[in-house]
């Protein structure tokens, strides 16, 4: 199987720089299930990490541009607002389940 990787990874674009990459990510993938890191949201960090930087930028740009401050800017918006009610609620629910599963140990 680490064959067929490689072969794979460098048939690509005929380039060794590629296995390096499929080597490098296959040692940070070994690393991550050594210590029981999940995989799933190191991938979602990775892929909405950029996007999530991008559009702060452009809020910043916005908020400087009506001469607001950013955290009034973002937090004052309906769709904000409603966004961070769910998350604190989210937020008390699981710490009330943890703390009511451990109680009950």
């Amino acid at each position: 199987m680490l064959a067929f990787s490689i072969f794979g990874a460098y048939s690509a674009r005929n380039s060794l720089f590629d296995v390096l990459v499929a080597v490098v990510f296959g040692l940070i993938g070994l690393v991550f299930k050594r210590f029981q890191i999940p995989v799933a949201p190191a991938v979602l960090g990775m892929i909405l990490g950029s996007m999530a930087e991008k559009n702060l930028r452009r809020s910043l740009t916005i908020a400087a541009a009506k001469n607001s401050n950013i955290v009034s800017y973002i937090l004052f918006r309906p769709i904000s607002l409603v966004i961070l009610i769910l998350l604190i609620l989210l937020v008390y629910g699981n710490f009330k389940t943890a703390l009511r599963s451990k109680n009950e140990e």
